[in-house]
């Protein structure tokens, strides 16, 4: 075998003499399970929103953000930045809470609208635990950007699928 090609042993030793475990092996083989579940969770999460995409499509749920528009004429959006708010579901319910005494958006519940926070912030910082490989992937960095630009509420909520993306992102975290 060549010797580029074989397996490197470090070892390390305490100044008394006696060896150390060979911590960059353990740490290396650690990154990678860490690594991995992620990547699974990530693709779980995607699978079950593309379902339920497919499934709204073909039961002929309409773009309730449309019907909202055409029903009230004005829509009143903001947007809160990403880490106003930490990755807390109590936290976001509160913000939610104080959004909507001070009528700064308008046809959501509490419920749903820190549904759509904790979504966000849990994604930015999902998205930013996994590595660059993945990180530069379209889907991938397509959800990092729009979740960097902070979060946009809108009156009426998202469209039907983000809710239930939302919600389904609350119930699994």
């Amino acid at each position: 075998m060549s010797p580029i090609l074989q397996k490197r042993k470090f070892s390390v030793s305490h100044f008394d003499g006696t060896e150390c475990p060979d911590f960059l092996e353990l740490n290396h083989k650690e990154t990678n399970e860490t690594g991995y579940t992620k990547m699974k969770t990530l693709f779980k999460i995607i699978i079950i929103v593309a379902l339920v995409a497919i499934a709204v499509k073909f039961s002929g749920v309409t773009n309730l953000k449309m019907a909202n528009f055409v029903t009230h004429g004005v829509i009143k959006t903001m947007n809160i930045g990403i880490d106003e708010i930490g990755l807390d579901k109590e936290a976001c319910e509160e913000y939610a809470k104080s959004i909507i005494e001070n009528n700064m958006i308008e046809g959501m519940s509490e419920k749903d609208m820190a549904k759509e926070i904790y979504a966000h912030i849990f994604l930015n910082a999902y998205i930013e635990s996994l590595p660059d490989a993945l990180k530069n992937t379209s889907i991938i960095s397509r959800l990092h950007n729009s979740t960097q630009n902070g979060i946009d509420l809108e009156d009426y909520g998202d469209t039907f699928v983000r809710q239930a993306a939302y919600s389904m992102i609350w119930a699994m975290v």
